[in-house]
């Protein structure tokens, strides 16, 4: 149902009200009233500003941009397009916004020449258009109706003084080629029309409808005054003549008005289309950037690119306030009263700082960043020149674009919090699992034989087997407190070897006492060249490391297979080489084998998985590599190598 008038709408939903955006003080009044209105019916609100040829000024680019502010402000979704005709623009949005209610100004009685050469006014044609799409029309106030006044009274003239006498002086060359020309063709004047006339074609193609005006009115004077018989005055003696000259200042306007259109539009096309091609050029960098400092380095450089302004950015902490330890802040750009002001903007979600109406004596402008569901943080420019009209709609949509690559960086964020939250949780569990299980092991060995011991009637011949019993739960409980102990120095960088010149078989002898127990079911072959020189190493560390390595082999070997320990000095380096004939390593889990808490093969053998890893964080302290391999008749090999220095050169 179509209407110009108010009518009593009943509630629904699903709904969706456009109402259309001008440069007008109106076009708030309309906004507010499209706003209570969707409230009502329950429906989604779409503002729409269709941009034309018209040049607004200063204060019509201001209050545009407010009216647009102030729809973004009620929720309205913001729509921003370009087209000569209003009409056709605004049902072609409509229909492919599925929008059901449009809502505009009441643009007043037409006079009948406005009628005639305008044709019906917007709204007539866009009741008559519409199709299902219901129109409401209110009255806006005078506003809208003097600007609509000037809109369509006179052309838009303005032009620098440049143009003009660029202008007269191309036609006047022109004249003055003409005066040969009329001779050659024995004064047929009518021939000269074209020239001119093509000469303003060409103006058109540069200057604005000023210029171009004012050059239609010097070809028609000089073409009456020059080539017109009789010659030098402005006296019409023949109607044909009189009708020629008529037709040829009017065609000579009604050309130049038309090209100078088509100019502008054009023009207001290629600046859509940089537009356009800026934000694609934006949304590309800021699908790459994978940290916030990724992020504002794009925006930043963008900024600079398409703005010319310098920008800063503040970002929040995830507590609703904004970081200080931000760059720009503590490099000394930034005073404790303007990061008081981007604190302001960040809270209240309002523009601040120069050219703004609140704490304007700032040098800088800020602007909230505004996501869906959070507010990211603050942008704060230095510029001398206030974003207005387009350009300041531009800008909304720029920053648009930023803020949700800002909020979308800080949802992934926190989605990977959780989920190594949610991991650091369950290997909490299976480590508080796994070391209770295996502390309560040889705990339980000591407690039961020093249980018996203490029995009177235990016989004596018994004790020494269970005193082994308690030296070997004792010796297992201070391997899992000494790894648990190295592994929390290794992660907290606090190993620094110590380098002294070692003799590498007191290194294996070393092992091979301190796992005697453990070695007693495998015949150890120890490997050393009769040459080798004394090495500069940390004695302490290689032995814990290759204690693990011996040790691991032997809970994983079976017995009576032999387990081999191998070293050699080549090109600077140390060579060593653990080597066993146990059912050897998943070739999938070969890159796993070093990781913290791992078991390949989920082994019950006991322990924590600790000891390959830090076998690896001692060799690495010594700046060396250690890698694994299977063996080619089974078992698995272990060669550390670690660059050091030798007592003597050797062969």
């Amino acid at each position: 149902m179509k209407t110009d008038a108010l009518l009593e709408v009943p509630c629904e939903s699903g709904l969706h009200l456009l109402v259309l955006v001008g440069p007008s003080k109106s076009s708030a009044k309309l906004i507010r009233w499209a706003k209570n209105l969707s409230n009502t019916m329950g429906a989604n609100l779409v503002a729409l500003h269709v941009e034309n040829t018209q040049a607004l000024n200063e204060a019509q680019q201001e209050q545009l941009s407010y009216n647009i502010d102030l729809a973004r402000q009620f929720g309205a979704e913001v729509i921003i397009t370009s087209g000569n005709d209003l009409v056709s623009t605004t049902l072609d949005i409509a229909r492919r916004e599925n929008i059901t209610h449009i809502i505009i100004g009441k643009s007043g009685k037409q006079s009948f020449f406005s009628r005639l050469f305008m044709g019906e006014s917007f709204a007539n044609r866009l009741l008559k258009e519409s199709g299902e799409i219901d129109i409401y029309v209110i009255e806006p106030g005078p506003e809208a109706r003097q600007y609509k006044k000037k809109l369509f009274s006179s052309p838009d003239f303005s032009a620098s003084y440049k143009s003009y006498l660029v202008a007269a002086l191309v036609m006047a060359i022109a004249i003055l080629i003409c005066f040969p020309i009329s001779t050659i063709a024995g004064y047929r004047y009518r021939s000269i029309t074209f020239i001119l006339l093509f000469v303003i074609l060409i103006l058109s193609l540069f200057c604005r409808i000023g210029p171009v005006m004012l050059a239609s009115v010097i070809s028609a004077l000089a073409w009456d005054f020059f080539f017109l018989p009789p010659l030098y005055t402005l006296k019409i003696s023949k109607l044909e003549d009189l009708i020629a000259f008529l037709m040829f200042f009017v065609v000579a306007v009604v050309t130049g008005i038309l090209i100078s259109k088509i100019q502008k539009q054009e023009r207001l096309t290629r600046e859509r289309e940089e537009k356009t091609n800026a934000l694609f050029h934006l949304s590309n960098e800021l699908a790459t950037a994978e940290t916030a400092k990724n992020i504002i380095e794009a925006a930043r450089e963008n900024i600079k690119k398409y703005f010319n302004v310098d920008s800063f950015f503040f970002l929040q902490d995830g507590n609703d306030q904004l970081k200080k330890k931000m760059p720009d802040f503590n490099s000394g750009l930034f005073s404790e009263s303007e990061f008081s002001i981007a604190q302001w903007v960040f809270t209240h979600s309002k523009k601040a700082g120069k050219f703004t109406d609140t704490l304007s004596s700032s040098e800088y402008t800020f602007y909230p960043l505004k996501g869906f569901k959070v507010k990211p943080g603050v942008v704060a420019v230095k510029t001398n020149k206030k974003f207005n009209g387009v350009t300041d709609l531009f800008w909304e949509t720029f920053l648009t674009q930023i803020s949700n690559t800002f909020e979308h960086n800080y949802f992934t964020q926190l989605a990977k919090r959780a989920s190594l939250l949610d991991e650091s949780d369950k290997l909490y569990k299976a480590l508080f699992n796994s070391v209770s299980h295996e502390l309560r092991i040889p705990i339980a060995a000591v407690i039961g034989a020093s249980d018996i011991l203490l029995t009177d009637s235990f016989p004596d011949a018994n004790r020494k087997e269970l005193y082994t019993e308690i030296f070997a739960a004792s010796n297992r409980l201070n391997r899992l407190v000494e790894n648990l102990l190295n592994m929390s120095r290794l992660e907290s960088g606090k190993i620094t070897p110590n380098f002294n010149w070692c003799d590498v078989n007191d290194l294996f002898n070393s092992v091979a006492v301190t796992l005697k127990e453990d070695l007693q079911p495998f015949p150890l072959d120890i490997v050393v060249p009769s040459s080798m020189p004394l090495v500069k190493i940390d004695f302490g560390l290689m032995e814990q490391a290759i204690h693990n390595l011996v040790y691991n082999s032997c809970k994983y070997s079976k017995p009576k297979t032999q387990i081999r320990l191998k070293a050699f000095y080549d090109s600077g380096c140390l060579i060593i080489q653990e080597m066993d004939r146990g059912p050897g390593i998943p070739p999938d889990t070969l890159s796993l084998l070093f990781n913290k808490f791992y078991r390949a093969g989920n082994h019950a053998s006991g322990g924590l998985g600790l000891g390959l890893s830090i076998a690896k964080g001692f060799v690495e302290a010594h700046k060396g590599t250690i890698t694994v391999e299977n063996r080619q008749n089974g078992g698995a090999r272990f060669t550390i190598k670690i660059p050091a220095e030798i007592s003597y050169s050797h062969t």
